[in-house]
């Protein structure tokens, strides 16, 4: 029985102890700021098959405002890179107020559709949206499908002379 009293007050000293009250609310915070990345995470439209880089995560997180302490460090190493790409977001940032959602989708379809093969552009962007967005209305799909299809021509691609 002592031998437990004296563990519980060891543990009510440290309970107090300013260091172990820092340490804690550090934690606390960091667990509710990767609480909110993910949140932020899951709310954005992500292509689940690409493998990512480490950088695409960085860039990702600091465009929507979250400072990574060892960053600069990484730069000025060689680890990432120092430039984000010209296309990076936030223009499209699902938690903004003036998000827009169709617009963003039809580039991520466009997008698909240029690095795929199979089909007119516009039968691409449809079995892309078809695949990723079912819960789109039939009119939204059109209206992204002749936003995105820069084959506006129709019919089957011509070739030869």
């Amino acid at each position: 029985m002592d031998k437990l009293q004296a563990r519980l007050e060891e543990a009510e000293r440290w309970e107090n102890d300013n260091t172990s009250i820092f340490k804690s609310s550090m934690l606390e915070l960091r667990a509710e700021m990767v609480g909110i990345l993910k949140t932020r995470w899951d709310s954005g439209d992500h292509e689940v098959e690409a493998r990512r880089s480490p950088a695409f995560f960085i860039q990702w997180a600091e465009t929507r405002g979250f400072e990574i302490e060892w960053a600069s460090w990484a730069r000025a190493s060689g680890y990432i890179d120092t430039d984000p790409p010209a296309t990076a977001p936030p223009f499209f940032d699902a938690d903004s107020e003036d998000y827009p959602k169709l617009l963003h989708i039809a580039v991520r379809a466009w997008d698909h559709a240029r690095h795929t093969s199979k089909g007119t552009a516009k039968q691409r962007i449809a079995a892309f949206l078809h695949e990723r967005y079912p819960d789109l209305s039939a009119s939204e799909k059109e209206a992204i499908s002749m936003i995105g299809n820069w084959q506006k021509s129709g019919g089957r691609p011509k070739t030869g002379g």
